[in-house]
């Protein structure tokens, strides 16, 4: 009988033990992350040129937070070839995101006449990138 006891233990315990130690996906992703690349170009690029202006990507950053919230935030600059000064701007996204399998995707909450917002991408040994309307980011930790 002691026999049963002690072996129904041992396979309980084993039980409840296997999954403790495998990451939680999310967590893993966790931390910050450098403006690597935008459409296959290193940062800062050239983004968009006419006869009129030049807008460049000059670098921009990626923070996940352990409560699954993230900021990403991308300066840019554009030169006019008219005079007209030089304007730098900042882009700054807000939102939340989760991470299933190497799939991460990212919420924009709804804001006023916004509806919210979700795009995915891929996020795998320090890296995350996505592509949404054309262009593709990559980031690295």
């Amino acid at each position: 009988m002691r026999k049963r006891v002690l072996t129904g233990c041992l396979l309980a315990l084993a039980a409840c033990g296997g999954d403790s130690t495998s990451p939680d996906p999310a967590q893993a992703a966790v931390g910050t992350y450098a403006l690597t690349q935008v459409n296959g170009k290193s940062v800062p690029m050239t983004y968009a040129q006419d006869p009129l202006f030049t807008v460049e990507i000059l670098n921009g950053t990626m923070t996940l937070r352990s409560d699954l919230s993230y900021t990403q935030v991308i300066n840019s600059r554009t030169t006019y070839n008219d005079g007209t000064p030089t304007r730098t701007q900042t882009y700054t996204e807000n939102g939340t995101f989760a991470v299933s399998g190497g799939t991460i995707t990212f919420t924009i909450p709804a804001n006023g006449a916004s509806p919210a917002v979700s795009y995915a991408g891929v996020a795998a040994d320090g890296v995350v990138t996505y592509t949404l309307n054309g262009d593709t980011s990559r980031f690295q930790r």
